[in-house]
């Protein structure tokens, strides 16, 4: 086994461990904006039940240039804008009614009043597919700073392309994906309160929609919790 992978296996446990130090199943992420809410549903009642976060490989190689990216910014603004109205990955924690949101934004300047987040991507090919995700993603850190205005910038992490996209708030996208996030909180409920039983589990599994992208169903780690619990109702 090489160094490298040893480096990599190590920077995975250490991410896992911080995920599962903080995890609170009532808690959303923006990062979860857009995915398939069956699988969100199951990522919770997997770290409860288990205890562990599973991984693949291209998922390992994606977090760690992913996070060497950021850094590299991160590195370059604290040295080029040394001012106290300049943050870097602010943390963010709010609740809206019964959905408790956190989340971390990249680059916050006071001065101009702008919000700035770095997306890495090796899709770079469908972003305009990523596109709408990265948006709503974005949108849920200014419902906080509504007068803020919002910058999104996508870099292939192959190539070295990027795009810049500009974001305005938008409540009314805010509240459709609260309503979203509470559809999962009203499965995690009633699961719990079944005593985490497994016939509940697909109850609820059945009763979320399903992801409407195939490609997202072909690599999702929970794809056979999907076909059992149609079978089961």
């Amino acid at each position: 086994m090489s160094i490298v992978v040893d480096w990599i296996r190590d920077k995975i446990q250490k991410k896992s461990k911080e995920i599962l130090e903080n995890f609170d199943p009532k808690v959303f992420y923006p990062s979860e904006v857009g995915q398939c809410l069956r699988k969100l549903f199951m990522k919770r009642v997997n770290l409860d039940k288990n205890g562990f976060v599973q991984f693949a490989e291209t998922t390992a190689q994606q977090f760690i240039l992913g996070e060497g990216l950021h850094k590299y910014i991160q590195y370059e603004l604290k040295n080029k804008f040394k001012k106290k109205d300049i943050e870097l990955e602010k943390d963010v924690y709010y609740r809206f009614v019964d959905i408790e949101i956190h989340g971390m934004i990249d680059v916050i300047n006071h001065t101009d009043k702008e919000i700035i987040e770095i997306k890495t991507t090796s899709r770079f090919s469908s972003l305009d597919n990523l596109e709408t995700m990265y948006k709503r993603q974005l949108n849920l850190y200014l419902h906080q700073f509504p007068w803020y205005k919002g910058y999104i910038f996508v870099i292939d992490r192959v190539r070295g392309y990027y795009k810049e996209i500009q974001v305005v708030y938008d409540p009314d996208q805010f509240i459709r994906d609260i309503e979203l996030f509470r559809k999962v909180l009203k499965a995690w409920n009633y699961y719990e309160q079944n005593n985490k039983d497994l016939r509940a589990m697909y109850k609820m599994v059945f009763e979320l929609p399903a992801s409407p992208h195939p490609f997202e169903c072909r690599n999702c780690p929970f794809y056979e919790v999907c076909v059992i619990a149609s079978f089961e109702h």
